[in-house]
C-alpha cells in the first residue's frame, strides 16, 4: 500500500464501494470537486474531521472494504510503513480470529455484530472528531440509545 498515493487509495476504496465522487461528498460533507481534488492529488492531507470521515465512509464490513487511518497516512506520507507493521500484524491477527468465529454464526448473528462493529467504528470516529474540534453528528447518535437497551 506504501507505493499508493493517498488519491489513489481514495479512488479505488470509493469505486470498490460503487460511490461516485458526488455521493463521496455528500457523505463527507466536501464538494464533489473536494474529492476530485483529492483523487488527483491536489490536496495532501484533509483536516480530521474530513479525514476521519473519509475513513469512516471509505469502510464497509458487510463488503469486506476497510480502511485504517493508518493507511491513508501512508499512503499520504505522513507514516512510513514500519511505523504501522506492529498494528498491522496485530489487526491480521484480529481479522483471522474474526473470520474463524463467524464461520460459527448465523446470518442473523452475523449481521447484528457488522452492525456492532459499525456502531463501535462510528463511535471513535465521533470522539476523534470531537477532539479535532468538529461538530458530533448528531444523526447517529441516537444509536447509542439502542445499544443501552438491549
Amino acid at each position: 500500500m506504501a507505493d499508493q498515493s493517498l488519491g489513489a487509495l481514495v479512488r479505488a476504496r470509493r469505486e470498490a464501494l460503487g460511490l461516485s465522487q458526488t455521493e463521496l461528498g455528500r457523505l463527507c460533507g466536501v464538494a464533489p470537486s473536494y474529492v476530485c481534488q483529492l483523487e488527483r492529488g491536489h490536496i495532501q492531507l484533509p483536516s480530521r474531521p474530513i479525514f476521519y470521515s473519509l475513513v469512516t465512509h471509505l469502510t464497509d464490513w458487510e463488503q469486506g472494504v476497510v480502511v485504517l487511518p493508518e493507511d491513508l497516512l501512508v499512503a499520504a506520507g505522513y507514516l512510513l510503513p514500519e511505523e504501522v507493521d506492529a498494528k498491522a500484524a496485530r489487526w491480521a491477527a484480529i481479522k483471522r480470529q474474526v473470520a474463524r468465529i463467524s464461520q460459527a454464526m448465523t446470518p442473523e448473528e452475523l449481521h447484528f455484530v457488522v452492525a456492532l462493529m459499525r456502531e463501535l467504528v462510528d463511535a471513535v470516529h465521533r470522539i476523534i472528531a470531537l477532539h479535532a474540534g468538529a461538530a458530533p453528528d448528531r444523526g447517529k447518535d441516537k444509536s447509542w440509545h439502542r445499544y443501552h437497551t438491549l
